[in-house]
């Protein structure tokens, strides 16, 4: 917990805003979609691909269902897949797996291609398609 604690500290100091930490005993864990339905407002992000519960995740799963790992990756690789259907490429899938509003999918793109092609020259081969 102290690693997590000082982590938590070196982000905020760095300008980055606090992260959440939980730690449930079994009865929390039950009660969490409770406790989530109550914050959707907030932009919930769930699971192993954050998929967002407000955008996604309401009346489709419970919360247990998101957090489960092999659920929340299936989900998000379909969706993945029907936003490069729609929008052509994978890399616009990823802007918009991040935000359909365009100042927020800019804002991530910016910070997110500058890796990509850091990434993408490590590996030796194309990361995507196009």
């Amino acid at each position: 917990m102290s690693f997590a604690n000082s982590y938590q500290r070196s982000r905020q100091a760095q300008g980055f805003p606090a992260l959440l930490q939980r730690m449930d005993d079994a009865k929390e864990v039950l009660d969490g979609q409770l406790r989530v339905r109550k914050v959707w407002l907030l932009n919930t992000d769930l699971g192993i691909a954050q998929i967002n519960y407000r955008f996604h995740g309401k009346g489709k799963a419970s919360v247990q269902q998101w957090l489960d790992p092999s659920f929340n990756l299936d989900y998000a690789a379909r969706h993945l897949t029907d936003l490069k259907k729609r929008y052509g490429s994978d890399l616009q899938a990823v802007g918009y797996y991040h935000s359909k509003t365009k100042k927020y999918r800019d804002i991530y793109m910016k910070e997110f291609m500058p890796i990509y092609h850091e990434e993408r020259a490590r590996a030796g081969i194309s990361i995507a398609a196009k």
